[in-house]
């Protein structure tokens, strides 16, 4: 939840920013083409902190010159954080209005301090309530200070660098945490039961070439009656099988790789499962809809039904003989494939075939990391060639030890 949150915040602000720029033809003042930010360093977190609550200094004496001394504001230095307190909005949302003349009521409003043709500040309340609020579903692990500070310098301004701190710790964090862990999710290629045919692949041909490098060395003999040469076709098949076991440890497959797909995952085919019933459903609902002339039609359009029982009466036995007594109508198979989730029961994920569907990689980063991927399986082969040729390969043979 804490990867989703923070890229769905990543994706918005990008497009806040790129919105916000477009709608006041302004320059970007943190980013050479003006639609993304820039990853600054997080260490200007205190700076921008010590900036924004100068700023609200400001305003709060302005605003309390301009009232007549009255301020219902809170200092900063009293504000607590925001992890274990509620959302202490700054003095530019609240106000007292009175609903009712027996008891009065807050209510928050945003003061404009800056021009808002096209809503961003009423967009800035909501990110406040999705993203910075305490206890909200998307709530951003952010530092106190940099929170509150956020919290203040949306009450000056909805310019898009007021949120550059959350950007730049956003950024940081899908930098360093989700994007490993999502390539190395998707480095492989295959699924588990592909994963499980490599295993035996390898361990089969793994074992045959340790039978047939035994059964040279102790029945074939050495020079000058034999050539040792022999061993190696045994090493090759040792070292095909030794590559598939490690790719399937990798959970890499080479063929796959050279069309340039992989397979699809549980989950996608899942999704995959999903729309499809939709599909169905719809095509039957079609069907249902059709008009009564038609249906009429269609009912005497077909051939009428024959008495199969009257003509061949052995045929019904026989066929009732082999099911067990059972009967098979059309109805109750045509009832029992168009009902959803009668076969798997709720959030049960099939198991996919060896052989599985596949998709097309398109991401050129996926794209090289399978790439080196493959390498390092080759680059095992290699290794694992010139140890094991090493040690068949220097045995002697128990014929030529006897003489």
């Amino acid at each position: 939840m804490t990867t989703c949150s923070h890229a769905i915040c990543f994706l918005y602000l990008q497009d806040y920013r790129e919105r916000y720029l477009k709608s006041f033809n302004e320059p970007s003042s943190s980013s050479s083409n003006g639609s993304v930010f820039e990853a600054l360093n997080i260490a200007k977190t205190e700076e921008h902190a010590t900036e924004s609550i100068a700023n609200i200094e400001k305003t709060r004496s302005k605003e309390m010159t301009e009232s007549g001394g009255v301020n219902f504001s809170v200092s900063p230095k009293e504000v607590g954080s925001p992890a274990s307190l509620s959302l202490v909005l700054p003095p530019a949302y609240v106000h007292l209005s009175s609903s009712s003349d027996s008891s009065p009521a807050f209510t928050t409003t945003l003061k404009s301090h800056d021009p808002d043709p096209h809503g961003f500040r009423r967009e800035c309340s909501r990110i406040i309530a999705t993203f910075l609020s305490p206890g909200s579903p998307k709530e951003l692990a952010l530092d106190a200070i940099m929170r509150d500070a956020m919290i203040r310098n949306i009450s000056l301004s909805c310019h898009p660098d007021v949120f550059l701190s959350a950007y730049e710790e956003v950024y940081s964090f899908l930098e360093r945490c989700s994007l490993p862990r999502f390539l190395l999710a998707a480095s492989t290629n295959i699924n588990l039961p592909k994963q499980l045919y490599w295993y035996t692949m390898g361990m089969l041909n793994m074992l045959l070439g340790i039978l047939l490098a035994l059964l040279l060395i102790t029945l074939v003999p050495t020079p000058p009656e034999a050539n040792r040469a022999w061993r190696i076709f045994p090493i090759l098949i040792f070292v095909v099988g030794g590559g598939q076991f490690y790719a399937a440890w990798r959970g890499s497959c080479t063929t796959i790789w050279r069309r340039g797909a992989t397979q699809l995952r549980v989950w996608e085919m899942k999704e995959m499962d999903t729309e499809a019933e939709v599909f169905v459903e719809g095509v039957l609902n079609q069907d249902r809809d059709l008009p009564q002339n038609a249906i009429a039609l269609q009912e005497k359009s077909q051939p009428t039904k024959v008495n199969v029982a009257a003509i061949a009466p052995f045929a019904i036995e026989a066929q009732q003989t082999r099911l067990g007594g059972a009967s098979l109508s059309s109805d109750t198979v045509s009832s029992y494939a168009t009902t959803p989730g009668a076969a798997t029961p709720a959030h049960n994920f099939r198991r996919p075939p060896i052989f599985g569907p596949e998709t097309v990689v398109i991401d050129p980063r996926i794209k090289a990391v399978h790439r080196q991927l493959v390498m390092e399986v080759h680059r095992f082969g290699v290794y694992l060639l010139l140890i094991s040729s090493a040690i068949v390969l220097s045995v002697p043979s128990r014929l030529h030890s006897r003489s």
